[in-house]
């Protein structure tokens, strides 16, 4: 892939691959789930991902700002 062709990726997406932030410990917990059910890991964090979504969204709005 191409410089020109990544820099378009990730400035499409806004940040680099999220696992290069997450310590041993979270990317084993990670491996441990995706053995168990067979998920892949870009799917266990995108539904991770939709899970705290939900629950940030069910928060009445904070007004303390």
């Amino acid at each position: 892939m191409a410089k020109q062709d990544y820099m378009q990726i990730t400035e499409r997406r806004g940040y680099p691959w999220p696992a290069s932030a997450l310590t041993g410990v979270e990317m084993a917990a990670l491996a441990d789930w995706r053995e168990k059910t067979g998920i892949p890991i870009s799917e266990l964090l995108r539904q991770s991902v939709e899970a705290i979504g939900g629950m940030i969204a069910r928060q009445p709005a904070n007004k303390e700002q």
